[in-house]
């Protein structure tokens, strides 16, 4: 009824790059198709900030145009934002679940699943049809996000994130890191830039992605702007009739600086304020949207 294919270890379907790692499933289900290598896994927060899925987004999408697949775990942030990348441009991704494939998770990424496999990709899990994704689970189904990739590409990372898992079955099973750099102080970037203190590959725009992956720059569309957090239309609104400092809009906000630094970086990149010494000054607006 769901369409599962199970792939044995010894059958010319199962996935080469998986009969390679330290602890392969013996078998996988599968519903769809995986897309052909090279693949790339992105991974990283379930709370990434805006800045951080935009980023997946555009990669996934200058990715999967030059012809890579795309393999992400299905979870909210960088996960979907990867996976919408990916679709933007009629790419092919893979989903790989921590449950079985008729329990999707989580449920609020159904419809994002399903594109997955309108455009001839796959979900994929070493979990029979039943099982839920319990907790010890997803450190499991990490090493074959890691494992059936060329390379794993971390985009925000908090220092103790479950996406240092993936990290560390990539290093073991000799597949190479990289990394988005995240912002000084960001908290949802400490753990991802430490990656690159300590070796990672830095990717800084698609070129640098492209070109790892030896492939030609191919014409991808940049990801839609997404709408501003609350926090950061609050922001503008104060900023309407005067500069403020920065501690004044963090005791407004009851945030620490770290999360303040992090959405002005993000009204900054927009180009709708100015950041000089301690004092912010709002750009002359366009429309703001608000998250909701």
């Amino acid at each position: 009824m769901l369409g599962l294919r199970i792939l044995h270890f010894e059958e010319p379907e199962f996935p080469a790059e998986l009969r390679q790692i330290p602890d392969p499933p013996v078998a996988l289900y599968l519903r769809g198709e995986l897309p052909p290598a090279p693949r790339l896994a992105i991974v990283g927060a379930r709370r990434a900030t805006s800045r951080g899925r935009a980023a997946a987004r555009q990669l996934a999408a200058h990715a999967a145009a030059a012809g890579v697949g795309i393999v992400s775990g299905l979870a909210y942030g960088i996960d979907a934002a990867a996976h919408q990348g990916c679709l933007d441009v009629a790419g092919r991704s893979a989903a790989i679940f921590a449950s079985g494939l008729d329990l999707p998770s989580p449920s609020g990424n159904l419809s994002l699943a399903e594109a997955i496999l309108r455009t001839r990709g796959g979900w994929l899990s070493e979990y029979p049809p039943g099982e839920t994704a319990l907790p010890y689970r997803f450190p499991e189904r990490n090493r074959l996000i890691s494992g059936m990739s060329d390379a794993v590409l971390v985009i925000e990372a908090h220092a103790a994130s479950g996406t240092l898992w993936t990290v560390r079955h990539a290093l073991d099973q000799g597949r190479d890191v990289l990394v988005v750099p995240g912002a000084f102080g960001s908290e949802a970037s400490l753990g991802s830039n430490r990656l690159i203190r300590d070796g990672a590959i830095p990717i800084v725009e698609p070129g640098d992605l492209l070109a790892w992956l030896g492939r030609p720059s191919a014409p991808a569309p940049p990801a839609p702007e997404e709408p501003l957090e609350p926090d950061a239309v609050r922001i503008l609104g104060w900023l309407a009739d005067q500069p403020l400092d920065a501690d004044t809009l963090a005791r407004r906000l009851n945030c620490s600086h770290a999360r303040l630094s992090t959405l002005l970086l993000d009204l900054e990149l927009r180009g709708q304020l100015r950041q000089q010494g301690t004092s912010v000054t709002r750009v002359p607006p366009g429309p703001v949207r608000s998250a909701r």
